[in-house]
């Protein structure tokens, strides 16, 4: 929900920003980039009910101009901050737009005569004033040449109900070049820009004469007074860069609130603390678990390519999805996956003791009860190759298995790329073993992840990760061969499991905050992320709040919230993939984890 708002109020104020230089007394609705003629004052402005401002240097005068014909598009990042419920406690009567302007004109400067009871004035004045127009962007650029002036960074300001989203544009700075400063009161982020190292660097060192000279240098200062309930000590900075600009995103925590923290799950119970370890010893990412016909393991499947089964004490090997092992050695190898495989989804076919394997490289294969190697049954579909095959269900009297293809353009060890970047070419798939015939049920989904089928089979569900939501697609009664939404989750689902009395456990790999939610939402935002130069662990730490946790969330039959157990601060559970209940515990398995977790109910 508070996603839905940044994007309503970010699309409303980039609505109400004109492009052009002479702006008509009619517009009321313009956000104001500055209003300060110095470099040390700052002007409250409460027609948004908190106390703000923006800095900028003398030579830009009252405003400086977003998006312009002239500038350029800006790539945006996302920098929050929380106000919680300043805004509610306020008393001010005016209920005005956000972000105004009067209709008269301003010709020296800007000036706050507000009180409490009036908002204050915010005006900007036309091409057509007395006073020299030095906010046009030709006659700011000539001033800002290369001469060691100050110069002040273009900034965007959204809201979301209790918080703000702040990101600051700071093309050609390197994050070396950038201070932040955090008192009380105030905000400061300065530095340096410079781009003759780079220049010289291209030119061998020589500049003989410019042609051009535009690129505003020199230190930049850019203020910011904080509200009087900001915490300055949950204050951090995301510095994001890209090809060619740089964002730095400022988050701001007030009272107990993080756009960063996992959400709160009302009802939910920390209680998997509590739960025991298996370490896998030698081994990471038991994705999925399985039992077989007799009630022996639990089976799954680990980073290297082998299915590991369970003696009670120690771990065995049972199978592989790849004749290729030779350099199959090291626990977790993401460079080796497609030549050793990766053997996500496990299901046991209870009338044949086969082992049924969704291998994220290698497609649907199936193992005979004694294991060894896996024998492949779909690879292909339509004449080209699956890309990243996920999970699985098999209805054992249809003969019938149900599996998902998450991505046909991105492989498991790019997953952050199909979730970040929009791509949505997963699918809901099924084969028929008697005709040895594949068919694709849904198209389209983001992320297409864990699949099970109901206990009277009339349908089958399937986790839509970057969404959150979990389809049902009917496969009997007057629905048959429709989906709908099945039931809509606080964070990022993976396998789902059904229990024995028809109901559904469902793993989430993480809760999903503020900024995980605009991460995926956001496909500008979810690029910037994947060319941050931090490693896939790191990113995930950062999509999970910096804290990674457990969450199991049982649904009812008809997708109910019916229990929520979590491990909020992952003392013992960390991004849990599967749920999976047996004979009275709760074994969880980790795509990340070198162990198995267990939890006796």
């Amino acid at each position: 929900m508070e996603s839905q708002i940044v994007r309503r109020r970010v699309n409303m104020i980039t609505a109400h920003l004109t492009a052009h230089d002479d702006i008509s007394a009619s517009a009321t609705h313009l956000f104001p980039m500055s209003c300060s003629s110095s470099l040390n004052s700052a002007i409250p402005r409460y027609d948004n009910r908190m106390n703000y401002a923006r800095q900028s240097s003398s030579s830009q005068a009252c405003f400086m101009r977003p998006n312009s014909s002239e500038q350029g598009s800006c790539t945006e990042s996302a920098s929050s901050f929380k106000a919680n419920d300043y805004a509610k406690k306020s008393s001010r009567a005016f209920e005005g737009p956000m972000f105004s302007r009067p209709a008269n004109n301003t010709t020296q400067g800007c000036k706050h005569n507000g009180t409490a009871e009036e908002a204050p004035k915010f005006a900007r004045p036309r091409t057509r004033t007395n006073e020299a127009p030095r906010f046009q962007l030709k006659e700011r650029r000539n001033e800002l040449e290369s001469n060691g002036s100050e110069w002040s960074p273009r900034m965007d300001v959204a809201e979301s109900g209790s918080m703000y989203v702040v990101s600051i544009e700071l093309p050609g700075v390197n994050i070396s070049d950038i201070k932040v400063e955090v008192s009380d009161k105030s905000l400061i982020v300065s530095g340096n820009r410079s781009t003759q190292c780079k220049l010289a660097s291209y030119l061998n060192g020589l500049v003989s004469a410019y042609h051009k000279k535009e690129i505003a240098q020199g230190p930049y200062r850019v203020f910011w007074p904080l509200p009087s309930n900001a915490n300055k000590d949950r204050v951090s900075a995301e510095f994001v860069a890209t090809t060619a600009l740089a964002i730095i995103s400022l988050v701001f925590a007030f009272d107990d609130e993080n756009v960063l923290k996992p959400p709160h799950i009302p009802g939910s119970q920390n209680l998997l603390t509590k739960s025991e370890i298996i370490q896998l010893k030698g081994a990471v990412g038991p994705e999925s678990i399985a039992f077989d016909p007799n009630g022996e393991g639990p089976y799954t499947g680990v980073a290297d390519g082998r299915i590991l089964k369970w003696k009670g004490s120690y771990w065995s090997d049972f199978a592989v999805t790849s004749s290729h092992r030779k350099n199959c050695t090291l626990p977790f190898a993401p460079e080796l996956e497609h030549i050793c495989g990766r053997p996500l989804g496990l299901r046991f076919d209870t009338k044949t003791g086969e082992l049924y394997i969704a291998d994220a490289y290698f497609g649907l294969q199936v193992v005979g009860p004694k294991g060894g190697l896996a024998t492949p049954l779909v690879q292909k579909f339509e004449g080209k190759p699956l890309v990243f095959t996920n999970d699985i269900d098999i209805d054992d009297h249809d003969d019938v298995i149900y599996f998902t293809e998450t991505s046909t353009k991105y492989q498991r060890r790019q997953f952050f790329a199909s979730l970040l970047s929009g791509d949505k070419t997963g699918m809901l798939m099924k084969y028929v073993k008697s005709t040895q015939q594949t068919k694709i049920l849904i198209r389209g989904l983001a992320f297409a992840n864990g699949v099970a089928l109901s206990k009277n089979k009339s349908f089958v569900l399937v986790a839509e990760t970057s969404t959150g939501r979990i389809f049902r697609y009917w496969l009997k009664g007057p629905y048959k061969g429709k989906h709908d939404t099945f039931a809509e989750l606080p964070g990022f689902p993976d396998n789902i499991r059904m229990n024995s009395k028809g109901e559904f456990w469902v793993a989430l790999h993480a809760k999903r905050s503020v900024f995980a939610q605009l991460s995926v939402s956001d496909l500008e935002l979810g690029k910037a992320l994947l060319k941050l130069p931090i490693t896939a662990q790191q990113l995930d730490n950062l999509l999970a709040g910096g804290q990674p946790h457990a969450t199991a969330i049982k649904l009812s039959e008809d997708g109910q919230v019916l229990e929520v157990l979590e491990d909020v601060e992952g003392k013992t559970l960390r991004s849990i993939s599967e749920v999976q209940e047996k004979q009275g515990k709760l074994w969880f398995g980790s795509v990340l984890m070198p162990f198995l977790g267990v939890y006796g109910l």
